[in-house]
């Protein structure tokens, strides 16, 4: 008797047979597979959302600038045309503000506050 070829042989058939990775019924991975779409779906569209109403807005304030506010002096309106591209904030509060007057004194504070410059008011 080979002695070797014995031993070798009785080391291969220790070996525990290798058992497949624990696996997902079909039905569950179907609806695993669904809740990520769904989720990814929401993320995204919320996203777009957001970027969507930034874009009104922005749009929204600087045709108020445009329309209503031409006779800010033109330094002023340089700045408020800066901020409302720098700042959504600053745009929504523009825009939502209806008194022509009180946009003034908001892009002024704005301006001392956060800006360079002075005061245009007259």
């Amino acid at each position: 008797m080979d002695y070797a070829k014995t031993s070798q042989h009785s080391r291969r058939s220790r070996k525990a047979p290798a058992t497949p990775p624990p696996t997902i019924s079909d039905p569950m991975a179907a609806g695993l597979q669904g809740s990520i779409n769904y989720l990814t779906s929401r993320i995204s569209s919320s996203m777009t959302s957001a970027v969507d109403k930034a874009s009104i807005t922005w749009a929204q304030a600087i045709q108020v600038l445009d329309s209503q506010d031409r006779s800010f002096p033109k330094e002023l309106r340089a700045y408020i045309r800066m901020s409302i591209a720098e700042n959504i904030g600053f745009a929504d509060v523009y825009v939502r503000t209806s008194d022509q007057e009180e946009r003034l004194a908001y892009a002024e504070l704005y301006q001392l506050r956060f800006g360079v410059g002075v005061s245009h008011s007259e």
